[in-house]
């Protein structure tokens, strides 16, 4: 077994020996393995978890980047389609519709005023949906 030798300030020795004595190691250096075999070990599943995670978000933030394209065109598509319909709904009526409307208001206006109604009545819209 090859052999390494490592410097340690005073303050690392001191918590190097109370975790060997705290977690029941034989010695420091069967502690120090034990550390560098974690370590070691660690990383590297570390780091291939992290890249899978990673991947998976990249793949998740792509697909809803496409949805969002989707939905964009199709607001687009929308609001370029018709825009008259939605703007003004009087527009698309035709005139012989608005004027036989408020002819026939005008008619039921008068037929209440010469029925006796009472002064200052106003006019019902009754008429206008139909």
């Amino acid at each position: 077994m090859p052999r390494r030798t490592i410097r340690l300030s005073a303050d690392a020795d001191e918590r190097l020996q109370s975790a060997v004595k705290l977690r029941g190691y034989a010695n420091p250096s069967a502690f120090l393995r034990a550390a560098m075999d974690h370590e070691l070990k660690g990383r590297e599943e570390t780091m291939l978890g992290a890249e899978e995670r990673l991947a998976t978000s990249m793949d998740q933030i792509s697909r809803e980047i496409s949805r969002l394209g989707r939905a964009q065109q199709a607001l687009f598509a929308l609001v370029d389609s018709e825009p008259t319909g939605v703007i003004s709904p009087a527009k698309a009526l035709p005139m012989r519709m608005i004027r036989g409307q408020s002819d026939s208001m005008q008619v039921k206006n008068r037929s209440t005023s010469q029925s006796g109604s009472k002064v200052g009545k106003r006019p019902t819209m009754s008429g206008f949906g139909n």
